[in-house]
């Protein structure tokens, strides 16, 4: 999927498509759409700035974000132990973060974190 958003399977537009929906609707069960804008029109685009790559934490947010990511970012003493939270807890959550971010931000309020979607 990742591959295929990005243009490197196949030689034409068509195939980028199909098998990007394929692998991420149809196998994940998420949206391509949200994740074109997040990764590739967002993260590319605007690649380690903070407060407008999207993958990376907001800094306008109430909630702290257990991932330091991230110079920019306040420390907090929990950031010592990511590498062991992040990958079983956090991360495995995720999934149901992404599915229910394709519907509260991407569709009611037409943003995927600081990238504004424009159907």
């Amino acid at each position: 999927m990742h591959d295929a958003s990005h243009g490197s399977i196949g030689g034409r537009e068509t195939w980028w498509k199909v098998l990007g929906r394929v692998s991420m609707e149809l196998t994940a069960g998420a949206n391509m759409m949200p994740w074109h804008h997040q990764h590739i029109i967002g993260h590319h685009v605007l690649t380690n700035v903070y407060g407008a790559d999207p993958d990376l934490p907001d800094p306008n947010a109430d909630a702290k974000d257990p991932r330091f990511l991230a110079k920019a970012q306040p420390w907090t003493w929990l950031y010592r132990y990511q590498h062991i939270y992040l990958p079983w807890a956090l991360y495995g959550l995720l999934a149901i973060n992404i599915r229910v971010q394709d519907f509260t931000h991407f569709i009611f309020k037409k943003t995927n974190g600081p990238v504004r979607v424009n159907w």
